[in-house]
């Protein structure tokens, strides 16, 4: 379940075309550019801060990842899934998501973005 909204330009598109001030045309040309992050630590005033108000139960087990855009923009989330499921513990499970990174970048011949991520189970 991913918890936050992309902070990106393409979710900024998506509220443009669902409000009427965009059409398919100009939403399928910005688009182009819709992986261009608009709010991240290190900028200074946050134009966009996520959270969610309504709290959410986590039970023993539960896994909960933190992760930036140089992760989730080369690993899918079937992927994470998978990687996360079959680790024997959290940190192969970290070592592993980003080795598949690297991976999925040097196959469709990609720069790698910074990869951050945090991976915390449930007590």
């Amino acid at each position: 379940v991913q918890f936050t909204q992309d902070q990106n330009y393409h979710t900024v598109l998506v509220e443009k075309k669902n409000l009427g001030l965009i059409d398919d045309a100009e939403f399928q040309k910005e688009d182009l550019k819709g992986d261009s992050l608009i709010s991240f630590l290190g900028i200074g005033n946050l134009a966009l801060i996520d959270y969610s108000e309504k709290p959410f139960d986590l039970i023993k087990d539960d896994k909960v990842i933190i992760m930036s855009d140089g992760l989730y923009k080369l690993v899918t989330d079937s992927e994470i899934l998978r990687i996360i499921e079959n680790s024997s513990n959290i940190g192969e499970a970290v070592r592993a998501l980003v080795m598949n990174a690297r991976k999925n970048a040097k196959k469709i011949g990609c720069s790698i973005d910074n990869i951050t991520t945090a991976l915390i189970k449930m007590k």
